[in-house]
């Protein structure tokens, strides 16, 4: 649970880094439709504190996800935050459908205050 989170943090940084206070629209996607309460919930309160971002959420069953996944990556039009098992992730990144994240967000989770795991959950290479 605290993966989820930590990871859902990094990636809605992200685009708030890079898109600053222009109004934006962000999608998450998963393949645990239990999760949906949780996910509404820290959506909920990402937006309190981002009036400027809306969040959109879209949960279906594990394996639907992936073969939505397996076409959406590859043509550009998944989600913008994904929730993804590292051995599914590798396969896109090696294929080169997943760019590098900026410097700047790379060395803002390697030098937060997070453990190691985290570190390396969100971090590739």
């Amino acid at each position: 649970m605290k993966k989820i989170l930590f990871l859902l943090t990094i990636l809605c940084m992200i685009v708030i880094f890079n898109y600053g206070q222009a109004p934006i629209t962000l999608s998450v996607w998963s393949g645990y439709p239990e999760m949906e309460p949780l996910y509404k919930i820290v959506a909920d309160e990402f937006t309190k504190l981002h009036p400027n971002v809306k969040v959109e959420i879209l949960v279906m069953p594990l394996r639907d996800y992936e073969r939505k996944l397996a076409l959406t990556i590859p043509a550009g039009s998944a989600g913008d935050i994904l929730e993804v098992a590292y051995s599914t992730m590798f396969r896109y990144i090696n294929a080169g459908f997943i760019p590098p994240a900026p410097d700047n967000i790379a060395n803002f989770v390697k030098s937060g205050p997070w453990a190691r795991f985290f570190v390396n959950a969100a971090s590739y290479k």
